[in-house]
């Protein structure tokens, strides 16, 4: 396959992380009373930028922060999840069917927290970042699904943005995170 081997193609993992990125950027783009920034530098770093910078101006219904995003399959660890909680003996009765989920809900939010870890150590480490305390780290499944605090970051956007916007802004990102997990299926079957 020509992406696989041309140099010059931007990876799949990026296109898919930027374009999210961008869906995010354009929605809080229309809340009143604040500037947002795509790709600020991290100050005291000369190579680190977080994904989205939002100002917020007196009266605006969004704080000041600084997201970055952070999209991936967890594909392998979910089915080890499934794995374990289908060893359950009766699989089919409600309470059963309420533990599997159980266990891979508590198996996704372990792996997010990871990933919102490795973000936080990253940013930990920089000597002169201003904006430490108000960094927020966005880790999302490529099947779309956030952790407890992602969630409640991007529900603290629905009063800000108009109900139009917001429901456009979470149909544009599960669009994109299905048409990136049917194109990851397709190289993955043609190999």
């Amino acid at each position: 396959m020509h992406t696989d081997g041309c140099k010059g193609q931007v990876d799949v993992r990026t296109t898919r992380h930027n374009d999210i990125a961008y869906s995010i950027y354009r929605a809080l783009s229309t809340v009143a009373n604040i500037e947002v920034i795509r790709e600020p530098p991290i100050e005291g770093s000369p190579s680190l930028r977080n994904d989205i910078r939002v100002i917020a101006m007196q009266g605006a219904a969004v704080p000041n922060m600084d997201i970055d995003l952070t999209v991936r399959s967890v594909a392998l660890n979910a089915e080890g999840a499934l794995r374990k909680a289908q060893s359950v003996r009766d699989p089919l009765s409600r309470t059963n069917l309420d533990s599997i989920v159980d266990v891979i809900t508590l198996n996704l939010n372990v792996i997010l927290e990871e990933w919102r870890g490795a973000k936080r150590n990253k940013i930990s480490a920089v000597e002169g970042y201003t904006w430490r305390d108000r960094f927020r780290a966005l880790p999302i499944t490529t099947g779309g699904y956030c952790d407890p605090e992602a969630t409640q970051l991007i529900r603290s956007w629905r009063t800000a943005m108009s109900p139009s916007t917001y429901s456009n802004m979470i149909q544009d990102i599960s669009t994109k995170l299905v048409r990136y997990r049917a194109y990851e299926g397709k190289v993955q079957i043609g190999r």
